[in-house]
């Protein structure tokens, strides 16, 4: 209601006349649109696959199929970095654990140690967990710092894994 008054004044101010639709221009109007709108994007969609030539889209796929060989690539070296990683702390516990010797009566005894190495596989620092005593303690650092230094991967990747070494040591 409020809009229709102000067209009316507007009209009458301007000095232009209000012109209303008839029922038969909105049905032509409602036939014609949807038809605009059809033709509108059907010609956004020809232009769009215009714009890409066949060697762009030959180029896309090349370098696509790129990344893929790439990335797969990628994975296998970190795999076989961590495999390799994963030996090489096999090794370094064993050896630890062969030069351990548990205190007398500490049958049971449990901790847990964590090894930080430098990367040319020297003892950086040992964190002792859950040692019942101080003597379990110390025979953990002896067999640790006896150990040492331990031969690391040449692979880079493999080295740096390598070197944060967390092993459980469980007298019998």
């Amino acid at each position: 209601m409020y809009f229709f008054k102000f067209s009316f004044l507007f009209s009458v101010i301007t000095g232009s006349s209000l012109t209303f639709a008839t029922p038969t221009s909105i049905q032509t109007a409602d036939k014609i649109q949807p038809e605009k709108i059809a033709e509108r994007s059907s010609n956004a969609t020809a232009a769009k696959t215009k714009s890409y030539s066949e060697q762009d889209k030959l180029q896309l796929e090349h370098k696509i199929a790129e990344a893929k060989r790439q990335a797969e690539a990628d994975a296998a070296k970190k795999a076989e970095a961590k495999k390799i990683a994963s030996n090489t702390k096999k090794i370094i516990q064993q050896t630890i654990l062969s030069n351990w010797q548990a205190p007398a009566e500490s049958t049971g005894q449990k901790a847990n140690a964590r090894i930080t190495l430098t990367s040319f596989g020297s003892i950086q620092s040992i964190v002792i967990l859950g040692a019942p005593n101080r003597a379990f303690k110390k025979s953990i650092e002896k067999a640790i710092l006896s150990s040492a230094p331990f031969d690391l991967p040449e692979n880079q990747d493999a080295r740096l894994e390598s070197r944060i070494i967390s092993m459980p040591f469980l007298s019998k």
